[in-house]
């Protein structure tokens, strides 16, 4: 048995010689025409093409899912906090430290 073509496209038919058939690339289909006559101007056959999505810059071939960016994105600025939080000295408590105030600071003396 002759091995099938790789490109898409009309070839003669094995079962009826007088009759061309389309090759879609992966198998045989039901199109056929009289091989005396110029095939149609088709690449593939309207049954084939109408069952794929049309790939558009709007509407890509497969989406990804985006909650594994968001959880991401949540644990990273928590990092970010807790790396803050780790290196930045508590603030003093004002009840717990006394004040020099200048008025208060006695200066030694100066010499005469």
């Amino acid at each position: 048995m002759p091995e099938a073509p790789r490109e898409p496209g009309w070839y003669p038919d094995r079962n009826d010689p007088t009759f061309n058939r389309y090759w879609n690339g992966r198998a045989w289909t039901a199109m056929r025409h009289p091989a005396d006559k110029a095939p149609p101007e088709q690449k593939e056959p309207a049954t084939t093409a109408s069952r794929r999505r049309p790939e558009t810059p709007e509407s890509p071939a497969r989406k990804r899912p985006v909650w594994p960016w968001v959880i991401g994105s949540l644990l990273l600025v928590r990092a970010i906090f807790a790396a803050v939080a780790a290196f930045d000295p508590p603030a003093a408590d004002p009840s717990s430290t006394a004040r020099t105030h200048p008025s208060s600071v006695s200066s030694p003396a100066a010499p005469h």
